[in-house]
């Protein structure tokens, strides 16, 4: 092995629990199949973490929190992409970051915190989110510039595709990537339907806790006029959510590395996807049908 694909490789294990190939195509251009592989996953890691910082922003005159999970994981892309780009300088490998990126992760590395999560300072307004331009270019290539939507609509489209996304990354057996999106739908959806009711997440990263917050702004299990075998499936919901808090915790860890974190098998993770998806699809339907009458 060369010191390049050291250096590539070193990368790459610190990107495992992460690792996707949903903008691999943006990087055929890279000679380097590793490295096409970890500027995709990191492309992956900015935009959906920049897609949770975008539901904060703009911060107008106050401060934002940002969520503890999300911070360290736009500090591990932004860490990954530095040292490779120090790394590779004067290679076949080198690469630059776009312009507007490059701002946004010189600001980002002002406020984001490895633990406890992060203060987004005033006036920061939302992040672009590249879906089809690459963040990373080949040195001496030149962005051609494309018009792309700056925030996802959350509604049962998104989470059909989230669910695609994460069954293909239980396809190449990337589970912990498909944890993390999975955790990361059933957030959104939570905080969707807080934000609906004109209400702020009491508290933003605790998927229990917001689920709390749901069930009573909606009113849910509480409607004596519900049939009670609903009654009993509804019950199940909360068991469902912390079941699939523990398992991201336990099994999908972003804090764990190393051969502390136990490693999950496809057949449970695919019961963590879809279990997930089940539950967002579900809240999804709720807000909708509060619109029209009480749940």
């Amino acid at each position: 092995m060369s010191t390049l694909d050291n250096t590539i490789e070193v990368q790459y294990k610190k990107l495992e629990q992460y690792r996707t190939l949903e903008y691999i195509d943006l990087y055929q251009i890279f000679p380097h199949s590793k490295l096409r592989e970890v500027l995709s996953t990191v492309h992956e890691l900015m935009t959906r973490n920049y897609e949770a910082m975008n539901r904060r922003l703009p911060t107008n005159d106050c401060t934002q929190h940002f969520w503890a999970e999300n911070s360290r994981e736009l500090l591990l892309a932004i860490r990954v992409v530095q040292s490779l780009q120090r790394s590779l300088e004067n290679t076949a490998y080198a690469f630059i970051v776009d312009d507007y990126y490059q701002k946004i992760i010189l600001k980002s590395k002002e406020f984001l915190c490895d633990s406890g999560g992060s203060e987004i300072p005033p006036y920061t307004e939302e992040v672009e989110l590249y879906y089809k331009i690459p963040i990373f270019l080949k040195m001496g290539d030149r962005k051609i510039e494309i018009s792309t939507p700056k925030i996802k609509k959350i509604d049962h489209e998104y989470i059909r595709g989230m669910l695609s996304r994460a069954m293909e990354d239980i396809d190449h057996r990337y589970y912990d990537s498909a944890l993390t999106k999975a955790r990361t739908m059933l957030e959104e959806v939570f905080i969707y339907a807080i934000e609906a009711k004109k209400e702020k997440p009491v508290c933003s990263g605790e998927i229990a806790k917001l689920y709390k917050q749901v069930r009573e702004l909606y009113n849910m299990h509480s409607d004596n006029a519900t049939d009670q075998r609903i009654k009993k499936l509804l019950s199940g919901l909360g068991t469902i959510v912390v079941a699939i808090t523990e398992m991201r915790n336990k099994e999908g860890d972003a804090h764990g590395v190393g051969s502390g974190r136990r490693r999950i098998a496809e057949h449970h993770t695919r019961l963590f996807v879809n279990a997930s998806m089940m539950m967002a699809d579900f809240i999804l339907s709720v807000v909708e049908n509060s619109k029209t009458r009480h749940i």
